[in-house]
């Protein structure tokens, strides 16, 4: 016999983040759970819809208990969870635009920085 065993990620405290220079972060969460004798599943909803499903980690710490499996279920995404994601991406690439622009202009500053110093 399975116990399943319920968690929202919402209702646990973050164990840790670390942010990465390439728009990524690593946030680490615990939860203490009281498995059962036998097989045990462990359901835990409510995570971020951006989530790496290749990046997630499980580990066990104290007991006999053998993890032996972790499969990932993105959520179902409705109309404005898609609404929300092309906007984002949108914005992503703006940014990126501004970014190649405000590079012009600081190398045209710099430019005229310097010319404008030989004429003194």
């Amino acid at each position: 016999m399975t116990t399943t065993i319920e968690l929202k990620a919402t209702q646990s405290k973050v164990h840790a983040v670390t942010v990465f220079q390439a728009d990524r972060a690593e946030v680490s969460r615990l939860f203490k759970i009281d498995l059962k004798s036998g097989q045990n599943e462990v359901e835990i909803s409510q995570l971020p819809t951006v989530l790496d499903e290749d990046s997630i980690r499980v580990d066990g710490v104290g007991g006999n208990a053998i993890i032996s499996d972790v499969i990932y279920h993105p959520p179902t995404s409705n109309d404005s969870d898609k609404k929300h994601e092309e906007a984002v991406k949108e914005m992503q690439k703006e940014k990126s635009i501004l970014e190649q622009e405000l590079a012009v202009y600081k190398k045209q500053e710099e430019v005229l920085i310097n010319y404008s110093q030989t004429l003194k």
